[in-house]
């Protein structure tokens, strides 16, 4: 029989995200398709992917987890990527562009 052991949320894991990202990238970003994964890393925090785009709109892909070696959260994933025609019909991406200064 599995056990399963719960392990709650770890208050501020949006704030370490945006640690991780402000690491890669300088000035703004926003965040948008970002959706959770469903796996809990050790730590309590949930995996996510998503994409974030700068000021330069840039746009990147990534997907957290956990380094096993250096025990933390981290990008298991993060690839710069071609922003995609279609975009443009939908709001979130809309508002992540006006988020950070872009028409």
């Amino acid at each position: 029989m599995a056990v399963e052991e719960h392990v709650e949320p770890v208050e501020g894991s949006a704030e370490r995200l945006d640690e991780l990202v402000g690491a890669r990238l300088a000035g703004r970003f926003a965040y948008f398709f970002v959706v959770n994964e469903g796996d809990v890393l050790p730590d309590g925090t949930e995996t996510e992917s998503g994409l974030v785009i700068d000021e330069e709109g840039r746009v990147f892909a990534f997907w957290t987890g956990w380094n096993r070696k250096l025990d933390k959260f981290e990008f298991d994933t993060w690839e710069q990527v071609k922003t995609e025609p279609h975009w443009q019909d939908i709001a979130e991406y809309r508002r992540a562009r006006h988020a950070v200064g872009l028409p």
